[in-house]
């Protein structure tokens, strides 16, 4: 028998940078546990209700205003400090306002706002809501619906009549192995269009 040393182990584990989840996740303790526990950084979109009043001071994702109610612009995340760093929206386009930014900084480097995530991380993400970033990473979300989409629709992973979770787990990896064997011969024959279509393998 092959015993595998603890370095070994640890070497081996799948290290989970982002874990994107839908808004229904949203919550504080999630959020938290992900990052201060885990190290993972959290892709989920913020719930916002009905009539639900802007901060004065940020947008509702989170996005800092300056005193003339622009927008600050994001300037990166400060992992030693866990937080959000942002600059004045004027002195980032090159623009100037009398010898200082309209933020009233004297510096010409113009103000820099950095919000701590402790303050509420729901609204406060190490990948900051609103950045190109952050929409890139949670648009990686729709592939893996359309393979639940296809799981549930197609191979019918929903109307099974086992019990216990070894079976659905062999019953479900046995649908994903024919997604899998679908994709590989359709790109074998290089017909890439149908590279997801388990109905054009059949036929």
């Amino acid at each position: 028998m092959c015993r595998v040393s603890g370095e070994v182990k640890k070497k081996l584990q799948l290290k989970i940078e982002h874990l994107i989840w839908d808004k229904a996740c949203d919550d504080q303790k999630i959020h938290k546990r992900l990052l201060k526990k885990d190290g993972i950084k959290a892709i989920i979109p913020l719930r916002v209700w009905e009539n639900q009043e802007e901060p004065w001071i940020t947008t509702c994702a989170g996005v800092p205003k300056c005193v003339k109610g622009e927008e600050m612009v994001y300037w990166g995340y400060e992992a030693q400090r866990e937080c959000l760093k942002y600059r004045c929206p004027l002195i980032v386009k090159g623009e100037r306002y009398t010898g200082k930014c309209l933020c009233m900084s004297e510096s010409k480097y113009g103000q820099v706002i950095r919000i701590p995530l402790k303050e509420d991380y729901r609204r406060y993400t190490a990948v900051a809501r609103e950045t190109k970033k952050w929409n890139r990473l949670y648009n990686l979300r729709t592939a893996s619906e359309r393979v639940n989409s296809r799981l549930k629709e197609v191979l019918k992973v929903e109307e099974h009549h086992r019990r216990g979770k070894k079976k659905i787990r062999l019953w479900i990896s046995l649908r994903l192995g024919v997604m899998s064997g679908c994709a590989l011969a359709m790109a074998k024959k290089e017909r890439w269009k149908d590279l997801r279509s388990i109905v054009a393998f059949a036929a």
